[in-house]
Order: C-alpha cells, then sequence, then structure tokens
C-alpha cells in the first residue's frame, strides 16, 4: 500500500500543503486533481522521493514507478534501446539465476541447496511477473499502442520532438510493470488513438495509479476515487471526476445552508441573552444560554480557490476579406510526402479547428502559414496586412529555465507595452512574489499561462494556436475557449479535447492520408455528419481502416502462393458475416440502452432512490459487453475486409 501521512509543505508565507494524508490500495485507480500551482506536480515528486516536504512521512511500495514532467532518457539511445532498459532488472535477474546454476552444480550442503532453491523460485517469479519470455512482443505493443512506427523504433531519441521522447519515457514506464504508477499529464502529446489505447491498458493494469490529469473524460473512464488540492487541503471520494464535482457542490451547498442556518440561531439566541441579562429574574438563564452559546462548534464553510485568469487578446482594427489562401500546397520530408494537394483560404474572422491523428500534417500547414517553414510545392498566399499570433506545442519549452516570470515577459514586450507587463502578469495569475519565480520552478500549467501572456503583448488578426491547452487546468482551460469565442480575429485551433473545440469553431478541418477534407460547424457538426458519434470512434475509424487495409493486403499475399479453395471459403465468409451482422446488430442495442440509462443515470434524484445501484451496476456491465462487441466487431472486419 501507498501510505501518505500529514505531509506539509510551504513556500514562503504561503501554505501549499496542510498536513495531507491519504492511502492508495493496489488495483486503485486515483485521480488527483486541483488548479495549476496547487502543489499535484509537487506532491507526486514528494511520494516519489524526488523532493522533501517540510514535516509528514510517506510509506512507499517497493515497487514504484513515476512519470514526471521532464525528460530524462539519454538521446543517444534507439527508440527500440531505450524501451529495453525498462527490463534492466530483467538482466540482473539472469544474472544472479546464472550464479546461483553454477553454485547448485557442486553445492553439496543441503541446507545452502534448500536456500538457492527457494531463491531461484523467487527469481522466475520475478521473471514471469515483469514479462521476460514476452519482452520483444511487449515492447513493440507498446509502443505501437503509443503511435511509434516500424520506421522510428530505430531513431535516436534525441531526434524526437519533445512530445515523442515524452511518450517514450511512458513506454518504458509502462513497460517495468510496477506495482503502484505515478502519472503527471499522461495524455500531454498523444493523440486520440493514443489516448484510448493508454486508457484500455491502464484500466486492465493491476497497479495503483495516482493520476494528475485535466483531461476530463480521460479521468471519468480510467479512475475510481478522486482527490482534489484545494488552499493546502484535500478532499476525497470514491468516485470518477464529474460524479465528485457533482457531490462536492451539492456538499458545500449543503454547508452553506448548514452555516447560514447556524448563524441565525446563534443571532437568535445572542439577542435572548441579552434581553434576559437585563432582568434579575432571567439572570440564570442568560448564563444558562451563554454555556450552551459557547458549546456550538461552528460550522466552517469550505473554501474554494476561485482564481481564475483574465485572457483578453488585443485584435488589430482591420482585417482582409482573405487572409490565407492555398492552392495545390504540399510538403515532403524527404522521401516522406506529409501534405499533397492542399488547396484551403482562411476569412476574415473565421474559426477553425484542425482534427485527425498525430503525423497526419495539422502542425505542419499550421506551420507552413506561420511562416516557420516553407512549402514544397505549390501557391501560398498571406495577406501582407495579417499580424500571426503563433503558439507551438513545445511553446514553454523555448523559455529560458534561469530567468523570472518578469524578466521572461520583459525582454519580449516592446518599450511602449513594458509598464504594463505587471497588470498582464497578474491577469494570469502572477502576482506578487509569483512574478519574480525561475521558469525552472514553475508548474506546466504556470508555463502555459506565461505563454499565453507573453501571446497578448501584441495585437494580432490571426490566431495559430497548437495545441495550447496542454498543462492548463480545467478552469483555465475554460477560460482560454471563452477567450478565444470572444476573439474578433481569426483563429486556427488545433487540439484533441473534444470538450474544449465543441462550439468555439465554425468551421472543421479533418487530416488524414496527406489531404484534408472541410466540414461548416463546430467537431459536434462534423462527427454528425460523419454518423460517427466520438473524437474516440473517429480515431477507432482511422485505425480500422488502417487495419482492414493491412488485412486485405496480406489476405492477399497468402492467396498469390497458396491453393484457393472455393466453396470452403464461400462458407467461411458466409459465416463470418452472419456473426459480423449479429454483432453489429448486438452493438445498436447496446448504444440505445447505454445511451437511454446515461440520461436516467444524469439526474441527481436518481441516486436517491432504492433501486439506483442496481440500475448502476446493469449500465457498466452494457459498457463491458460493447467494450466486447467492439472487439470482436473489428476482428471480423478485419477477416472480412
Amino acid at each position: 500500500m501507498l501510505l501518505v501521512k500529514d505531509i506539509t509543505l510551504k513556500f514562503g508565507d504561503r501554505t501549499l500543503l496542510d498536513r495531507v494524508s491519504f492511502a492508495v490500495r493496489m488495483g486503485e485507480k486515483v485521480g488527483l486533481i486541483g488548479r495549476n500551482g496547487t502543489g499535484k506536480s509537487t506532491l507526486l515528486k514528494i511520494i516519489a522521493g524526488m523532493a522533501e516536504a517540510d514535516s509528514g512521512v510517506v510509506d512507499r511500495p517497493p515497487s514504484m514507478a513515476y512519470l514526471k514532467q521532464e525528460i530524462s532518457i539519454d538521446p543517444a539511445l534507439t527508440v527500440m534501446e531505450a524501451a529495453y532498459t525498462a527490463f534492466d532488472r530483467v538482466q540482473l535477474i539472469n544474472d544472479e539465476l546464472e550464479l546461483i546454476t553454477k553454485e547448485l552444480e557442486h553445492c553439496t550442503n543441503d541446507d545452502r541447496i534448500m536456500d538457492l532453491s527457494q531463491r531461484l523460485s523467487e527469481l522466475y517469479g520475478d521473471l514471469d511477473h515483469l514479462g521476460a519470455a514476452t519482452i520483444e512482443g511487449d515492447i513493440q505493443k507498446v509502443l505501437k499502442g503509443l503511435g511509434f512506427d516500424d520506421e522510428t523504433f530505430q531513431k535516436p531519441v534525441g531526434q524526437l520532438s519533445g512530445g515523442w521522447q515524452m511518450r517514450v519515457e511512458l513506454a518504458k514506464l509502462l513497460l517495468g510493470r510496477p506495482d503502484y504508477l505515478l502519472l503527471d499529464e499522461p495524455t500531454n502529446h498523444l493523440d486520440m488513438p493514443s489516448i484510448i489505447w493508454l486508457e484500455k491498458f491502464l484500466k486492465a493494469s493491476e497497479a495503483g495509479i495516482l493520476l494528475v490529469s485535466h483531461d476530463k473524460r480521460f479521468l471519468d473512464e480510467l479512475t475510481n476515487r478522486t482527490i482534489e488540492i484545494s488552499l493546502g487541503r484535500l478532499y476525497d471520494m470514491p468516485l470518477p471526476y464529474s460524479k465528485f464535482k457533482e457531490e462536492r457542490q451539492k456538499l458545500k451547498e449543503i454547508q452553506q445552508a448548514s452555516a447560514m442556518n447556524q448563524q441565525k440561531n446563534i443571532e437568535r439566541t445572542e439577542k435572548l441573552i441579552d434581553r434576559f441579562r437585563a432582568k434579575a429574574s432571567k439572570a440564570s438563564m442568560a448564563k444558562s444560554l451563554e454555556k450552551q452559546l459557547e458549546k456550538v462548534e461552528i460550522i466552517e464553510v469550505d473554501e474554494d480557490d476561485e482564481a481564475v485568469m483574465k485572457v483578453r487578446f488585443p485584435v488589430l482594427d482591420r482585417s482582409p476579406r482573405t487572409m490565407v489562401h492555398t492552392v495545390d500546397l504540399s510538403k515532403s520530408y524527404g522521401q516522406k510526402e506529409v501534405l499533397k494537394g492542399v488547396d484551403f483560404d482562411i476569412e476574415r474572422n473565421e474559426k477553425i479547428a484542425f482534427v485527425g491523428q498525430n503525423g497526419q500534417g495539422k502542425s505542419t500547414l499550421a506551420k507552413m502559414i506561420g511562416n516557420i517553414i516553407p512549402a514544397s510545392a505549390g501557391l501560398l498566399e498571406v495577406n501582407e496586412k495579417v499580424m500571426i499570433g503563433y503558439y507551438a506545442q513545445d511553446q514553454t519549452e523555448l523559455f529560458d529555465r534561469n530567468k523570472t516570470v518578469l524578466q521572461t515577459i520583459e525582454e519580449l514586450a516592446s518599450p511602449e507595452v513594458r509598464p504594463r507587463v505587471r497588470g498582464i502578469l497578474g491577469a494570469f495569475m502572477f502576482s506578487g512574489e509569483d512574478s519574480g519565480k525561475k521558469v525552472s520552478v514553475l508548474s506546466g500549467g504556470e508555463r502555459a499561462r506565461l505563454a499565453l501572456a507573453c501571446m497578448i503583448l501584441s495585437h494580432t488578426n490571426l490566431l495559430i494556436m497548437d495545441e495550447p491547452t496542454h498543462h492548463l487546468d480545467i478552469q483555465a482551460k475554460q477560460r482560454l475557449k471563452d477567450s478565444l469565442m470572444e476573439y474578433p480575429g481569426a483563429l486556427i485551433i488545433i487540439s484533441h479535447d473534444r470538450d474544449f473545440l465543441t462550439g468555439l469553431t465554425s468551421k472543421t478541418v479533418e487530416f488524414a492520408e496527406g489531404r484534408i477534407k472541410e466540414y461548416i460547424g463546430d467537431i459536434d457538426e462534423m462527427l454528425s455528419k460523419k454518423g460517427i458519434e466520438t473524437l474516440d470512434a473517429l480515431s477507432l475509424a482511422v485505425l480500422q481502416k488502417e487495419k482492414a487495409d493491412q488485412g486485405k493486403k496480406e489476405k492477399t499475399n497468402a492467396n498469390y502462393n497458396s491453393p484457393n479453395n472455393d466453396a470452403a471459403l464461400t462458407k467461411e465468409l458466409k459465416n463470418l458475416q452472419r456473426r459480423f451482422n449479429l454483432v453489429e446488430k448486438d452493438i445498436s442495442l447496446c448504444e440505445a440502452y447505454i445511451k437511454d440509462k446515461e440520461i436516467l443515470l444524469g439526474d441527481p434524484e436518481f441516486y436517491q432512490t432504492a433501486g439506483f445501484q442496481k440500475e448502476v451496476d446493469a449500465y457498466e456491465a452494457r459498457k463491458l459487453e460493447l467494450e466486447k462487441l467492439m472487439v470482436e466487431w473489428e476482428d471480423l472486419a478485419d477477416k472480412l475486409a
């Protein structure tokens, strides 16, 4: 068991963690949430033994791994070599097994033989736990699940972007099969297929998991318990994120109502005491009431951290009608063609979402429009009156870590803006001594806020934002979304976060196989037109198509060199098609049932009824059934392709 007891940590006069205590059991999936800067990542570092608290103790299990936000892999190693380092323990065990085996060959002492045999049994058990028999297959499974292809396996880690290097870190950690996982923002830099894969992998894991994430959907799907840090205190409930927030709000409302009623009773009693004290005959009653009042335990209403960043992107007064125009635009890296034949326009005030799997060219097109990389062929015209504000995926990595927050923004500010930089920092929740912090000690969310603060130093009429919500807490993401909706200029936004994209854009551009397809409306409207309910399903559809194409190719190659029994093949295909149709029908029934139940489960009053748990259990069972059916459907689709 992982046990955290009475952890206290102060920074100057500020108490970051105030005697926080909790335990995580094996198999528990716990979400650790809170505003940026509340101490989530710091607490994980304390638990991992990489930072010290002012007081308190951590009882750590022997097998625990920590995914931090910094990269520590040797850049000279290839991706495959880096993944193999997760099994260094296997090599040590094999070395010890070899020594024990040699000793047993010559040992004649019965007690010693018994001890060595016992040790052999323990070591073989450790090898089994570490998956030593299937190392190669496990490495490929995890790397491919996280989006790596065969070509990338042999690339040096140092040649990869920061986001892909973090995926290598994550792969190494997962392959180590620790009993406990401490995960700090594991879905950052992952596209939707990789997030889906990671979610399923962690769900199936027997490890205890303590997870910091600002992805509401990921938290809801994976966790069964939520711990929130707010103003140094912990709020702990055995509920996933959304239900936790609902329950927290209900409890707070009850708490506030109780406190108000108590205060009214106190005021009423105090008036009685004053009245009775003036009369000699009532003096004893007044003293009795005073004693009763002294015994009252005042109900304290939990304080919430209500601080919010205030974002307003200054815009140029006038924008040209057509801001960007491309014709037959292409981009290649060596023999690899990332984009081909792109015809694309951006009109004044238009807000556009770029969606699709990683590696399909979203960031590439954004960088070409932002004049960061050149096109390989075709026409790209950006009107001379267009002023671009660009937020890159690795924006926070470009800061000098040794400079303070104030120094960072002052260096980027023009002379006329420099007197206002402290006010800008205050709007982004860097007030007072926070502006003197070095970039190196900022959390990921604080660095993201600093990057956004730097973006509003100059007027723009086109914002290009590549994954701007990485590291931002849920409240900050909503504030940024509100600000972008109010921004009167044009916008290109790249994101895998459907909640963030919903209602934000007027056009959605899907990237796949080097080409683009435009849809009028936001992400929800695009998915509706494609007959898909979720971004997850969109990504799964892409994966299924890739698998089907691969299966078709393999089947063609196999049939080319083998005899073809037409009758047997026809019968097999009919049976497969019959089962495929039945599975599709069962999937439709399951989805309809789940949709109906989600309406029922979304009503807070439902949980006050006597049989609510039975309904919840039936709902969860049907979700599991749907998952199994989807796996079977995918397998049948591969065979029929």
